[in-house]
């Protein structure tokens, strides 16, 4: 490790000496002075007072640097940056590494370190006990800047921030877990989940442009770390190697729906942030998934070697080792959105097509208020189209929404429209309207208005699934006779 850092150092010294106002120095630790004016703090008076106050911020941060230092020596790609000060012979005010020079002053010298961190200091004095200790680092190898402003600009870089570009970009929580799994670790649970996809989309690009989408992991690894959603995923986990006992297929089209479901930007932490709402959560977003016929694999296989794992499985494989908890429910489990997957309109308006799509893709258990709202939104911006395209409109009146008239009137007169047009018989259309007049009903208009307008009133996911059931018939006779948009 020395001579891979020594040879570091002499590459960076060739570098560092073609840059203009700037030459490196090994300075002794004694001339190196810390900066009063270093931005973690208000401004000292004393260096006393600043390696005490350095010492009170980072505590055993300190520690763990040192210790770091002493292992491995100094960063030879980030180098002690310094400026001659001009009140003192060979001393140096350090603008860029206060923290690692304030450890290297504490292991020679612990007497720097206040009696109120004995435990710091019993650390500190086993680091300087150490025989390993580089004579390189009483000597540390400098960057000497001629000035503070040649100096701020590689400052900056390193700590304002990202700059468009110019200054550091840290790597997100993936990245970071690649780089570990590279260096001999097994990867995270979402990593291994990332990289079976990332497979899995060299037969279907659509896959690859959901992983890509992926800003924030810490969701998906929340729930792949839960023993109860994984089980509900038919996935598992021994030893931290995630597999599972599902078909491929089913595997990646539950993978790529959950990823899609936590990337959509009004999903929030709190909606996933106990136990209990993991399971409400997992249960919900199970519920709606197409999966039919078995479901289990006899032994399972890993999300590493997805070559192992069945496209398809055949009722003897289903049988063998199946757990009993991953036989399927069917069609007694409850549809975890409004609108079922089947219910297809054709609408040929943009914006009511928008808010269609919309309103079926939102998890009804996680966003019950939106699509409640977005149900309210939904029918009468349906039944303001088929009013306007079917010229029902009153005398002098260009739109629906200009005629003031209620929606339980507006939904009459297309019930009414569709009787006439045979679309509908009378039995049906009754049924309807007193539905819609019904105040106790969930299709009710004024329980749809309270969703709007009454900040007491809290739809339930159940009574929203029954008022979709019981409108479905209309909406869907309604779009299918719509006339064509002028």
């Amino acid at each position: 490790r020395r001579s891979q850092a020594a040879e570091s150092w002499h590459g960076n010294l060739i570098y560092i000496s073609m840059m203009k106002n700037l030459h490196t120095e090994k300075i002794k630790i004694a001339n190196l002075q810390l900066d009063l004016k270093n931005f973690r703090f208000e401004e000292q008076h004393s260096q006393k007072e600043a390696i005490e106050t350095m010492i009170a911020d980072q505590k055993n941060k300190l520690v763990t640097l040192a210790k770091d230092i002493v292992e491995n020596g100094l960063n030879p790609t980030d180098l002690i940056m310094v400026v001659r000060m001009p009140e003192g012979k060979n001393q140096y005010k350090v603008l860029e590494g206060n923290r690692r020079v304030t450890c290297l002053k504490l292991i020679f010298n612990q007497n720097l370190i206040p009696n109120e961190y004995a435990g710091i200091r019993n650390q500190f004095k086993k680091l300087a006990s150490k025989e390993v200790i580089s004579k390189e680092l009483r000597c540390p190898l400098c960057a000497i800047f001629d000035n503070e402003d040649d100096a701020n600009v590689w400052i900056e870089r390193k700590h304002v921030g990202e700059l468009e570009g110019k200054g550091t970009i840290r790597w997100n929580t993936l990245q970071k877990n690649r780089y570990e799994a590279h260096h001999g670790g097994k990867g995270t649970l979402v990593l291994q989940l990332v990289n079976y996809l990332y497979k899995m989309s060299e037969e279907d690009s659509r896959i690859r442009l959901v992983v890509n989408g992926i800003s924030n992991t810490t969701n998906i690894e929340r729930l792949l770390s839960d023993p109860y959603v994984r089980e509900k995923l038919m996935l598992t986990s021994k030893k931290g190697i995630l597999g599972s006992v599902d078909t491929t297929e089913r595997t990646t089209s539950k993978m790529v729906k959950l990823l899609v479901a936590l990337s959509q930007p009004d999903f929030s932490v709190n909606v996933i942030k106990s136990k209990a709402d993991r399971k409400t959560f997992i249960d919900d977003f199970c519920s709606h998934l197409d999966d039919t016929g078995p479901t289990a694999v006899g032994k399972g296989w890993l999300l590493s070697d997805p070559s192992k794992g069945p496209a398809t499985i055949t009722q003897q494989s289903a049988g063998e080792g199946a757990a009993e908890n991953t036989a399927s429910e069917g069609s007694q489990k409850r549809r975890c959105k409004l609108v079922p997957d089947h219910v297809v309109l054709d609408i040929d308006d943009v914006r009511i097509s928008k808010v269609f799509k919309e309103l079926k893709g939102m998890l009804l258990n996680t966003f019950p208020n939106a699509v409640a709202v977005l149900l309210r939104v939904f029918v009468e911006l349906s039944v303001d189209c088929f009013i306007e395209r079917n010229h029902l409109l009153p005398e002098g009146k260009l739109t629906s929404s200009s005629t003031r008239e209620s929606l339980a009137m507006k939904i009459e007169k297309s019930v009414n429209k569709l009787k006439d047009m045979g679309k509908i018989n009378s039995d049906f259309a009754k049924g309807i309207l007193d539905e819609m007049n019904d105040k106790n009903s969930s299709l009710g208009i004024d329980t749809m208005n309270s969703f709007v307008h009454n900040y007491h009133f809290s739809p339930k996911a159940d009574n929203l699934r029954t008022g979709w059931d019981n409108m479905e018939r209309f909406l869907t006779i309604l779009w299918q006779n719509m006339p064509s948009k002028q």
